[in-house]
């Protein structure tokens, strides 16, 4: 069980908030009315969250897409949830459309080896990405990174 674990963590996608900045595998970001912190990998996007406004919101899934830059990307699938004022909640979502056997980043959903999964993920170095959907218009930006 150990080492499954330790595997799948060497399947998490190094992220940054800009180019030279220091990479790490969950990446901090504030919006108008949300804290969180998103940790993904090609199979599963985590988001922790925290409601810092005085207002209900909620967060529906069908609205989510992480993209590129020229807009590819992939839907997510997850439960719609609602977060009261100050509520703190962690939500997972799961890719959705097109090839099934297709994960986030255009990657396969796992890897035999870490070694098979770095060949993969080189693209990715240094690569922006953005999640909308999550707080009205606004947009998370990232680097993706290895």
């Amino acid at each position: 069980m150990l080492c499954a674990s330790l595997f799948m963590n060497a399947q998490n996608i190094a992220l940054k908030r800009s180019p030279n900045a220091s990479a790490s595998s969950k990446l901090t970001f504030t919006t108008a009315r949300l804290r969180g912190v998103m940790k993904v990998s090609p199979d599963e996007l985590v988001l922790q969250l925290k409601n810092t406004s005085k207002q209900p919101i909620t967060i529906n899934a069908s609205a989510l897409t992480l993209t590129d830059v020229t807009g590819r990307g992939k839907a997510m699938c997850g439960d719609l949830t609602a977060l009261s004022p100050g509520e703190k909640a962690t939500l997972r979502f799961t890719p959705c459309g097109g090839n099934p056997k297709k994960g986030f980043f255009d990657m396969n959903l796992s890897y035999n080896s870490k070694a098979t999964f770095k060949e993969e993920a080189f693209f990715l170095r240094g690569k922006k990405f953005q999640l909308t959907g999550l707080d009205k218009d606004e947009v998370v930006y990232f680097y993706t990174d290895l």
